[in-house]
């Protein structure tokens, strides 16, 4: 893993704009897995999510110097928010039908104690990425991007959850 591609940029949206999302969140009938697809909303952030999040990948493409290996072509999988709990391990390409994404953008809708996002390698901790109200966390959707994230201590987690895509 080459946590040189990981990159976190904060405040990208206003305290209260996380917290109407949360708060739209909690009136919906959920998935069955907890999750609300924004996209098929007709929530008036759906432009500001994806404006904030087509210039996100912009700049980690910038800052990254990825501009010769970035796809000419590339879209985004739906916007998604959650509350997320327990999370003991995970990878977001694990199937084929997860072969399309190439970048991972989570924003975190809220702070607190645990619920940290940790990158683990081996079986090891190698970065920890604090949860904070309008932070965004952008890194490579691959497998050698382990992942695990011990269950917020003292607050539900939210997060709006997004990939880019190969076109």
């Amino acid at each position: 893993m080459n946590l040189d591609y990981v990159a976190t940029f904060n405040e990208v949206i206003s305290p209260q704009n996380c917290e109407d999302l949360i708060a739209k969140f909690k009136k919906e009938d959920w998935e069955d897995n907890g999750v609300v697809n924004i996209i098929q909303k007709e929530w008036e952030e759906k432009m500001l999510l994806g404006s904030i999040f087509a210039k996100a990948g912009e700049v980690y493409q910038e800052v990254k110097s990825l501009t010769y290996h970035w796809p000419e072509h590339y879209g985004f999988e739906e916007f998604k928010i959650m509350a997320v709990g327990e999370n003991e391990g995970n990878v977001d390409v694990n199937e084929y039908g997860k072969a399309r994404r190439f970048l991972t953008m989570i924003m975190f809708l809220d702070g607190g104690e645990g619920g940290n996002h940790i990158f683990t390698d081996g079986g090891k901790d190698v970065l920890e990425v604090p949860r904070a109200a309008g932070k965004l966390l952008c890194y490579p959707s691959n497998w050698t991007f382990q992942y695990r994230s011990p269950g917020p201590v003292d607050s539900e987690k939210h997060v709006v959850i997004t990939y880019l895509h190969y076109l």
